[in-house]
């Protein structure tokens, strides 16, 4: 069991550009669902049957679509290359897609504060900050999404060609 899931982080996505391109368009609806209703549940009045319900509900659809909008201006064509990059040096697995993640959320807020301190407010810090938590999720989405794309190639090239 342990070592079937090690072979399954372990496996080396072989993808296209395309494949990788298609899945990174992908990631923030799929892991925007799941970020709306916990965000939705964390931040309900205790009244769940008032109007303020909807209010919430409006909001964490809001700050959902911030999340995908951040996702898409910071995030995508550093990790499109990345991946490339990863899949011509055939390195594309979990650990490096979760690597990367690790590493692009250190970065990324070091970079804000540096140009913080020079009096060039571009983004609140704190507000950056409580969206690079999010940078785990989509990781995890992005990986998950190319495996169901290995996978659906492995069972269609085994319908085509049977040993």
């Amino acid at each position: 069991m342990i070592l079937s899931f090690y072979k399954l982080l372990t496996q080396r996505l072989d993808v296209s550009k395309d494949q990788i391109w298609r899945c990174l368009i992908q990631t923030p609806l799929y892991a925007g669902i799941p970020i709306f209703f916990i965000l939705s549940a964390f931040f309900a009045p205790n009244d769940y049957f008032s109007i303020e319900i909807f209010t919430v509900f409006y909001e964490m659809f809001l700050a959902t679509l911030c999340i995908a909008l951040i996702y898409f201006i910071l995030v995508f064509l550093p990790t499109y290359l990345v991946q490339v990059l990863l899949k011509k040096y055939k390195v594309l697995n979990f650990f490096s897609i979760i690597a990367y993640a690790v590493l692009f959320t250190a970065i990324v807020p070091s970079l804000i504060m540096i140009l913080n301190t020079a009096q060039i407010n571009i983004i609140p810090f704190g507000f950056f900050l409580i969206f690079c938590f999010f940078s785990l999720t989509f990781a995890l989405t992005n990986w998950v999404l190319l495996l169901r794309t290995v996978n659906k190639a492995k069972a269609y090239s085994k319908l085509k060609c049977p040993d």
